[in-house]
């Protein structure tokens, strides 16, 4: 049984998260976790002081805990940990062995406030999990469609291989698709795409809802269009720490071209991390083949 993490702060934007993880829970037998991250600043930094705030958190989050308990019937635990969010997740993330980190962000700034100098932003950087963002003002309706825009790093195997899992959940199909930015998609393209589909089969059947695409445009305003034209419900993207869309946000991407993307709910992959993975997983095949 794996653990999904809810930080809440307890606004609008973290309920919206926290909504949207219980509904995967419930689908997929997990166990939720909810946590807030407390502080007291200055002479106000006592004891007593701390105690109090943290006695009141743990009320808030028993409640919201007992509530879901109830009326989703779903297995719910909660902590409340004095520190710095961003600080606490990581912490949280390490010790408690969290496969998801769900979390609400503002919809204002697109992109910018997910991959540049944000709590958002921070939180895919420094954890080792794949986070879901859920924005601002997200009414939760279903998910019919999901993209996963891939650069052909190889830890996106073993993304594609989880977005396949999740579309299951969903009964969703999902379009796997790498963008190149010229005019036409050329024939090395489309090879890259087959070896590519190929390594995330690993010698499995076709499953008939999932799409293997190669598409012209600038990745970020594509995806963009494609939430606009309301083509899929849930992005996918695939990050070393933030520093492709961080450079993508600096360089050529306004925040006019991104303006729909954060209308829906976005899944970060580390890819490095995702390449880990594959590899310990290579090595206790080889180790177990030998035995």
């Amino acid at each position: 049984m794996k653990t999904i993490l809810v930080p809440l702060d307890f606004s609008d934007n973290s309920i919206k998260a926290l909504d949207f993880a219980a509904y995967l829970v419930k689908e997929t037998r997990n166990k939720l976790l909810l946590m807030h991250a407390y502080q007291s600043q200055g002479i106000f930094r006592t004891l007593q002081n701390v105690m109090s705030i943290e006695n009141a958190t743990n009320k808030k989050l028993q409640k919201l805990s007992d509530e879901l308990i109830r009326l989703k019937n779903i297995s719910c635990s909660y902590l409340s940990v004095f520190g710095s969010p961003i600080e606490a997740i990581v912490e949280t993330v390490d010790k408690r062995d969290v496969s998801l980190v769900v979390m609400g962000t503002k919809g204002a700034d697109g992109l910018k406030e997910l991959f540049v100098g944000s709590n958002t932003s921070n939180v895919i950087g420094k954890t080792t999990c794949p986070v879901l963002v859920v924005p601002e003002n997200y009414e939760f309706k279903g998910i019919k469609k999901i993209t996963f825009a891939t650069k052909f790093h190889t830890g996106d195997a073993l993304s594609a291989r989880r977005i396949m899992d999740l579309g299951r959940i969903f009964r969703a199909k999902i379009e796997v698709v790498h963008f190149v930015e010229r005019d036409n998609v050329e024939k090395q393209d489309l090879e890259e795409m087959d070896n590519f589909r190929n390594l995330v089969l690993d010698g499995k059947i076709d499953d008939e809802r999932v799409l293997f695409k190669v598409d012209t445009g600038v990745p970020l305003q594509r995806l963009n269009d494609m939430v606009k034209n309301k083509e899929t419900d849930l992005l996918v993207l695939s990050t070393k720490k933030r520093d492709f869309f961080k450079k993508l946000l600096e360089k050529s991407v306004s925040l006019k071209m991104t303006n729909h993307i954060m209308k829906v709910p976005i899944k970060v992959f580390h890819y490095d991390n995702e390449a880990k993975v594959i590899e310990e997983q290579r090595i206790l095949s080889e180790e177990h083949d030998e035995d």
